[in-house]
């Protein structure tokens, strides 16, 4: 056996490998999984959506009644939303997908 078949054969297994892989969630959390996740009480306006948000919604967080919880269809916009809560607060709670920003 050649090295140009050991190549093709190491690859191929890659690629196969590789479409049989998760390379993460397959979408957005709903609201109320997220709410569960963070431990939020009192969801309310479920449904508004901001600025880089897939869903949006208030919840209460200990120490933080009011916070806003956010759902998002990508990491890339999960931190923009969480740079731009920054100027108003900090980010209380994360997790894949979900926030929860207070002030």
């Amino acid at each position: 056996m050649n090295i140009t078949r050991v190549v093709l054969a190491a690859a191929a297994s890659a690629v196969v490998l590789a479409a049989c892989g998760s390379s993460g969630p397959a979408g957005p959390p709903t609201i109320s999984q997220a709410a569960k996740a963070a431990g939020c009480t009192r969801v309310a306006d479920v449904s508004r959506t901001e600025m880089f948000t897939h869903q949006t919604a208030t919840c209460d967080l200990p120490g933080y009644p009011g916070a806003d919880l956010a759902t998002f269809a990508s990491a890339a916009e999960q931190r923009n939303w969480e740079q731009v809560a920054r100027q108003f607060g900090v980010i209380v709670k994360r997790g894949t997908l979900w926030s929860v920003a207070g002030s």
